[in-house]
C-alpha cells in the first residue's frame, strides 16, 4: 500500500501551494484557522478547496506557547476558542487533531503535581469531547524527556488514554521521539492497536519541528518498516514544511 504524506505547516502560502511541493494533503496548525474574521475565513476555505489540498490533520489545538499545566490556566476560557477552531477545522474536513507539543505539559520540577496532572487530564476530556461532536478524533504522543518532564512513554500514553475514557483518544508517534528514547518498537507493539499518526520529523528538541535530513543520523526508512512489521501501520506520515525536495522523493519511492 502506498504511503500517505502530509505537509505540517502554519504558512498560509505552504497550505494554498502544497501540491507544488509534491503534497497533495497537508497538516496546519489549528491556530491558523484563528487568525480570520467570518468573512475571510470563508475566503480561505473557498482557496483551499480551489488548491486541492486536503486538511484531514490538524496540529496542536492551542496556541504553542500556551502550556495547560501552567499555574492559573483556565481550562474553560478556552472552551469556545476550542469550539470555534474545531468548527472550522471540521469545515475543511479534519478528521483528526494531533496534538504533538509536549512543552505544553511540562509540570513543576519540584512539589505536588497531582493537582496539575488533574487539570491536564480534565483539559484533555474537554477537548475530545468538544472535538467528538464535530466527529475529530484526538491523539497525544509520548513526548521525548528531553523536552517535558510528563507522558513521557507509551505505557504512560495508554494509562491516560483509558482513565480519560473518551473512545475518540488515540495515540501519536513521532520518530525524534524514538531517536531521543532510542526504544525499540517491538516495545510499543503491545499499545500499537492506539497508534493513529505518526510524524516525521529531525531529532532536534526546539519546539517548532524540524524536517528531516540525510545527515541527521535516523533511520527513517527502517522506522517505517518497523512500524508496518511490528505495529501494523498503515496511516500517514507527516513532514515538517522545509523538508529537503530529494529527501522528500526518495521516500516517497521507498
Amino acid at each position: 500500500m502506498e504511503s500517505r504524506w502530509l505537509l505540517r505547516t502554519t504558512a498560509i502560502d505552504e497550505i494554498l501551494h502544497a501540491r507544488d511541493r509534491g503534497f497533495d494533503d497537508i497538516e496546519p496548525e489549528l491556530a491558523v484557522l484563528m487568525q480570520f474574521d467570518a468573512e475571510a475565513f470563508s475566503r480561505f476555505v473557498d482557496a483551499v478547496r480551489e488548491a486541492q489540498v486536503h486538511c484531514e490533520v490538524f496540529e496542536t489545538p492551542l496556541p504553542r506557547e500556551i502550556r495547560v499545566t501552567e499555574k492559573g490556566f483556565n481550562i474553560f476560557s478556552w472552551t469556545e476558542y476550542l469550539k470555534r477552531a474545531l468548527d472550522r477545522a471540521a469545515h475543511l474536513g479534519c478528521k483528526v487533531l494531533a496534538w504533538a507539543d509536549g512543552p505544553s505539559r511540562i509540570l513543576p520540577d519540584e512539589g505536588d503535581t497531582s493537582v496539575q496532572k488533574e487539570h491536564f487530564s480534565q483539559f484533555l476530556f474537554m477537548l475530545c469531547d468538544a472535538a467528538s461532536r464535530f466527529g475529530i478524533s484526538v491523539c497525544i504522543e509520548p513526548a521525548s524527556p528531553k523536552v517535558t518532564n510528563f507522558l513521557t512513554t507509551t505505557e504512560e500514553i495508554a494509562e491516560i488514554i483509558e482513565s480519560v475514557g473518551q473512545p475518540n483518544l488515540s495515540m501519536l508517534l513521532s520518530s525524534a521521539y524514538i531517536a531521543h528514547t532510542r526504544i525499540a518498537l517491538e516495545e510499543i507493539q503491545p499499545h500499537a492497536a492506539l497508534l493513529r499518526h505518526v510524524h516525521l520529523e529531525h531529532p532536534d528538541t526546539r519546539r517548532k519541528p524540524v524536517p528531516p535530513a540525510a545527515d541527521d543520523g535516523f533511520g527513517y526508512r527502517e522506522f517505517i518498516t518497523a512500524l508496518k512489521e511490528h505495529c501494523f501501520y498503515t496511516g500517514p506520515y507527516a513532514l515538517p514544511a522545509g523538508v529537503e525536495p530529494q529527501w522528500f522523493s526518495a521516500m516517497k519511492m521507498f
